[in-house]
């Protein structure tokens, strides 16, 4: 019978799939070595879903297949032209998904710098900071912690969020403002005195 083969984001070696929460990977099955034409006369396709890929997914009867839920999923395709029946079973692919970030922001915002010489410390914020990484944009330097960032120049800095096959980012810009103060004298009348009292 014709080979089944992976193309797209079914592979042939055993692979984990990632997804972000409320995305979805298309899965797509193509046939190998046949001439028969892939039509609904020649091929039926099952598909099956769950924590175990036993339930059938009655609403997929096409060759492509996409998934919003984790859980282990396969493809049963069966040959029922030319008065054949054969049927062979795709490998069994996991889809794992990743909690997509809420809330990302950077604080303070609006963002000033008073003292260039010391510069200002700006932080990337989100629902959860667990297995994110960062990368900042925007000519500052980290001191440590990769979240937060030191600017000492007007400008706009983002800030790049990833975990696992979840991005995310933010950006500000904070403006220069240099803090002066001016002591200006009274001016006192000669031969008036001046009492001071607690």
């Amino acid at each position: 019978m014709p080979n089944i083969s992976s193309t797209g984001t079914i592979i042939t070696s055993p692979s984990d799939i990632r997804i972000c929460s409320g995305e979805f990977s298309t899965i797509t099955a193509a046939l190998d070595g046949t001439s028969i034409p892939n039509t609904p006369e020649n091929f039926t396709y099952k598909w099956f879903g769950g924590a175990e890929s036993r339930t059938e997914l009655t609403a997929q009867k096409g060759n492509t297949l996409q998934v919003t839920t984790p859980g282990l999923y396969r493809l049963e395709v069966t040959l029922t032209g030319s008065g054949c029946a054969e049927k062979k079973t795709a490998q069994q692919i996991k889809i794992a998904v990743d909690p997509a970030f809420k809330n990302v922001k950077i604080t303070p915002n609006p963002a000033i710098i008073c003292n260039k010489a010391t510069g200002l410390e700006i932080a990337a914020l989100s629902d959860s900071s667990a297995g994110t990484s960062y990368r900042w944009s925007g000519g500052g330097k980290i001191n440590g912690d990769p979240s937060k960032y030191v600017v000492d120049n007007a400008g706009t800095y983002t800030v790049f969020l990833s975990r696992g096959a979840c991005y995310a980012e933010a950006s500000v810009s904070p403006r220069e403002e240099e803090l002066k103060v001016t002591v200006t004298p009274q001016y006192v009348q000669p031969h008036h005195c001046v009492q001071w009292r607690q």
